[in-house]
């Protein structure tokens, strides 16, 4: 809530490498998110690190938000100890019904 993306912000290129998205939250603060599919493990916390570093060269202070279906428990006490970082919990539910 409050994110917009900026403009060219899915898989922005950085000299780390490509952002999943950028964005800007309602204090103009950028937003690096991370995606992954399944859980995350510690280098995805390492890969959302290094983007935000990168970032930190021109801009001040940007969030992170990593975004999994799960979090390995080593990614939640590390998250703990970063007041930037946000990790966010994904849930899939399909709902099939026979059409014909």
């Amino acid at each position: 809530s409050g994110l917009t993306l900026v403009e060219n912000g899915v898989e922005y290129p950085t000299e780390a490498g490509r952002i999943d998205l950028l964005a800007r939250d309602t204090s103009n603060r950028l937003v690096v998110i991370e995606l992954k599919a399944g859980e995350a493990k510690d280098s995805a916390l390492g890969q959302l690190l290094g983007y935000m570093g990168c970032l930190s060269a021109s801009e001040s202070d940007p969030r992170g938000i990593l975004v999994a279906s799960g979090f390995d428990p080593r990614v939640v006490f590390a998250a703990r100890g970063l007041p930037s970082v946000k990790l966010v919990k994904y849930r899939l539910l399909f709902d099939l019904r026979e059409i014909t």
